[in-house]
């Protein structure tokens, strides 16, 4: 099992530094315009998100800490309820989730 790319993970991982959105895209996101299901910028959103939590995940378990993808994905997710966003999440229409 890994992360649920989702809208919420991105959000946090790019407010954290994690994830760095091109400033095009950070101009969509504030505009509140939607990013299309399948473009380039959408697939790079969710990619990203899986590379970068199963990257945390593998320091943390570097580090001694006993993770899993999912865990980590969900402390995330956690987060981003309970912290302000510099930027908006992404607007996908999509019958996925």
């Amino acid at each position: 099992m890994t992360a649920f790319a989702d809208y919420k993970v991105p959000q946090v991982l790019e407010a954290l530094g994690v994830l760095d959105y091109a400033a095009p895209l950070k101009a969509c996101l504030r505009s509140g315009e939607e990013v299309p299901w399948g473009c380039e910028a959408e697939l790079a959103i969710r990619a990203g998100t899986v590379v970068a939590v199963e990257a945390l995940t593998d320091a943390l378990v570097l580090a001694g800490v006993p993770a899993r993808p999912m865990d980590v994905d969900v402390h995330l997710w956690t987060m981003g309820q309970e912290m302000a966003m510099p930027l908006p999440y992404h607007r996908t229409r999509t019958w996925f989730y």
